[in-house]
């Protein structure tokens, strides 16, 4: 949403973004003066240990705080606009509260379906629960009388169509890359890299008694050196290495039931477990440093297990970067890897296009609508579990000849994507 007003604010609207802020917004958007930022609180959220009964009750305080935050913001914080335009998810009360105000002051009501909440608690509840169900019928009455709704996919168009029967004109708009997402040139990514823990190439030959006598030396190997770039002296240009680089592999996850990322850890694993195999077979496989940005319920349980299994060769890093660091992230990286499933099926992952936005090929689980996305052998490759995931990883042409066919044909096809 935060595209959408930059985009609006581009085009001299005033935009009133209504929204919870859990993390720092980009200072692009803070700066705006045409973009009036109305925060709303976020509630919290009970402990899994607490009584059924407890939910229930916290669930009705929270639904009965977020009607009368959201009444006093429409009515009191902002002008009365010309047309309302709400993000789905969530439904739960935005619908039902945008489609009373806009009769009230006659203001035209656009629905932008990025998915649908009811979807998202079946992950968690099943598809026979009883309030899945309700939330379901609450989402398809309410969402489906509108002035005109915009959705992500081809696939959920014709769902809109057809299933939840909308009124109103149905608009398909891809997301696209913000323009700050682009691939960076080599002195781009030396200058980011070497801010970074994840980026700094240590030299084993420069031992900790010779660095304790010249207290300089890890600032030189740190300015010199990262694992992906290199300097012949301080003041020469930096370039790629030609021989022994890391490839950075990067993914963004929620760390919910909706991305597993036990496909990318067991096939991770493997590649790990192999690679002296693979080396000795003459395979010269790359070294992998992973990063993994993106926070949620099961990172922890993730970050342990990773621990105990003690990569060497697979370096895994969690950061959690600013707004205004994860392009240059992307832009840095040699391939991303995608683990969105889409808990409808219907809705294609905001992740994968910024990463083709950095130009990078992206490795992406397969799913119903991934194919409007993700081109498997144009734009990047699709595997269906981690054994194909590890394949993708192990065979070396992935990482030297697709990749070069990949970065080859890549602006073409997101020139075509994006048109």
């Amino acid at each position: 949403m935060q595209y959408h007003a930059m985009s609006l604010a581009d085009n001299n609207f005033i935009v009133y973004l209504i929204c919870f802020v859990e993390n720092q917004p980009s200072l692009a958007l803070l700066e705006n003066k045409s973009i009036i930022l109305v925060k709303l609180n976020k509630p919290n959220k009970l402990q899994p240990n607490f009584p059924k009964l407890f939910y229930i009750l916290h669930a009705l305080f929270r639904i009965t705080t977020q009607i009368l935050e959201l009444i006093y913001a429409l009515i009191f914080r902002i002008d009365i606009p010309d047309v309302l335009l709400v993000q789905n998810p969530p439904a739960i009360p935005t619908l039902f509260i945008a489609q009373i105000y806009c009769r009230l002051v006659d203001v035209k009501l656009y629905i932008d379906w990025h998915n649908f909440g009811y979807s998202i608690m079946q992950l968690s509840l099943g598809t026979s629960n009883s309030i899945v169900k309700i939330c379901k019928f609450y989402e398809f009455t309410f969402g489906k009388i509108a002035d005109g709704h915009f959705c992500v996919s081809n696939a959920m168009k014709t769902f809109l169509i057809h299933d939840m029967k909308v009124s109103g004109k149905i608009v398909v708009l891809y997301d696209k890359p913000p323009c700050h997402f682009k691939k960076l040139t080599v002195a781009e990514v030396h200058k980011f890299l070497e801010k970074q823990e994840f980026g700094v190439e240590h030299n084993d030959n420069i031992n900790d008694e010779n660095a304790k006598k010249i207290p300089e030396t890890a600032n030189l190997r740190k300015l010199s050196s990262t694992i992906s770039t290199m300097k012949e002296h301080l003041y020469s240009s930096p370039r790629f290495k030609k021989s022994d680089r890391r490839l950075i592999l990067v993914s963004s996850t929620s760390w919910t039931e909706d991305e597993d990322f036990s496909i990318l850890f067991n096939s991770l694993r493997d590649y790990e477990l192999n690679f002296k195999k693979n080396n000795e077979a003459n395979l010269d496989l790359p070294k992998l440093t992973v990063v993994i940005t993106g926070k949620g319920p099961l990172k922890e349980y993730y970050v342990n297990l990773i621990q105990k299994e003690r990569f060497e060769y697979v370096k895994f890093f969690f950061p959690w970067l600013t707004a205004e660091a994860y392009p240059l992230l992307l832009g840095s990286a040699d391939i991303g890897v995608c683990l969105h499933t889409s808990s409808s099926g219907l809705d294609l992952p905001m992740k994968a296009v910024d990463m083709f936005g950095c130009e990078l090929p992206v490795l992406a689980i397969n799913y119903a609508t991934i194919s409007e996305l993700v081109k498997d052998n144009v734009n990047g490759l699709i595997f269906n579990d981690s054994l194909e995931l590890y394949q993708q990883f192990l065979v070396r042409t992935h990482f030297t000849l697709s990749y070069i066919f990949f970065r080859t044909y890549f602006k073409v096809f997101l020139k075509n994507q994006l048109e």
